[in-house]
């Protein structure tokens, strides 16, 4: 069996589906990523508040929410995107 997984995890498609129609695992279809900036204007006080809102960044960091994603854009100077609420 060690030889028959070359190749299985290759996207082999879906004849008369479009690639940006088609589903991934754990991650519903491609349009449903948000791929948008955070809001960092509403955000300036040295602190974030503890809410525990998680959102996924384009780095592939998981934020605890949309101040602490801001505050590691201002810090490292990175344009980090949100790709989707909730972890990555």
């Amino acid at each position: 069996m060690r030889g028959s997984l070359a190749g299985d995890c290759l996207d082999p498609g879906v004849p008369g589906v479009p690639p940006s129609t088609r589903y991934w695992r754990f991650l519903g279809p491609l349009r449903s990523l948000r791929n948008v900036g955070p809001n960092c204007n509403q955000y300036r006080l040295p602190g974030c508040p503890r809410d525990f809102n998680p959102v996924c960044g384009s780095d592939m960091s998981t934020y605890a929410n949309e101040c602490t994603l801001c505050m590691k854009i201002r810090e490292d100077g990175h344009d980090i995107k949100i790709i989707r609420s909730g972890p990555c």
